[in-house]
């Protein structure tokens, strides 16, 4: 049994004993049009890639809270600008104690995750100053976090993600002490109302003066913070 080497021949010139980048005879011109075009499919290749990587397109993720305090999440671009992009809050509270939200976000996402108190209305500014209790950096997160099987779920979740535990003190002003507790106190009067407590004849004489009682003008934020029902409970 006998057997032969191949030997290649240059593709542009035919010729053995070389190929096409080092062909004698090829001009520069020919050669760096040869060039472009190897840039060209180089950089297809890696668009390709790029448009497969993982969370390159929203994902819903469930996010636990272990924490022993509420907390709300902030979200941006992480784009390199200045100045840097500003921070959008998502309308939703996770509760303490191993409460968990859905929330939908992708790889080009930062998320700030912050304690309920430091929220100081429905749309702050001052997020940068608040106590942190992590951040999730987009491609980070969708690089190192395993894609989950989304059957065993009812809302087809694609990423689970527990928050950072991270001991908290929060810091509440007198003011902000007195207005908690008359949201509560008034919440609390109404719900009695709403089950007929005015319709007795003595209860109903105490409560028909609640509709005197105006209270300052207060948020949906402010709401939540004194622990009665607002447009962030139980969203998801």
């Amino acid at each position: 049994m006998s057997s032969s080497i191949r030997i290649r021949s240059c593709s542009h010139c035919g010729e053995q004993g070389h190929n096409i980048r080092t062909c004698p005879i090829m001009n520069n011109e020919e050669r760096q049009r040869r060039n472009d075009q190897r840039l060209v499919r180089t950089q297809r290749r890696q668009q390709l890639i790029q448009n497969n990587l993982r969370g390159d397109k929203k994902q819903k993720v469930r996010i636990e809270n272990p924490n022993t305090y509420p907390v709300c999440v902030f979200w941006r671009f992480n784009v390199q600008s200045d100045p840097p992009p500003h921070w959008n809050m998502f309308s939703i509270v996770i509760p303490e104690f191993g409460g968990v939200t859905n929330l939908t976000f992708s790889r080009h996402h930062d998320l700030k995750v912050v304690p309920l108190e430091e929220i100081n209305s429905d749309n702050p500014t001052n997020i940068d100053s608040m106590f942190e209790v992590c951040i999730l950096n987009g491609p980070n997160f969708f690089d190192n976090t395993p894609q989950i099987d989304s059957s065993q779920y009812v809302d087809e979740i694609n990423y689970c993600y527990m928050i950072e535990k991270k001991e908290y003190i929060p810091r509440i002003d007198p003011l902000t002490m007195w207005k908690n507790a008359s949201l509560k106190s008034m919440y609390l009067l109404k719900e009695l109302i709403r089950l007929g407590a005015d319709n007795n004849d003595t209860y109903g004489m105490i409560l028909d003066l609640i509709q005197d009682i105006k209270l300052p003008d207060f948020t949906e934020m402010d709401k939540e913070i004194a622990g009665v029902p607002s447009t962030f409970t139980n969203l998801t």
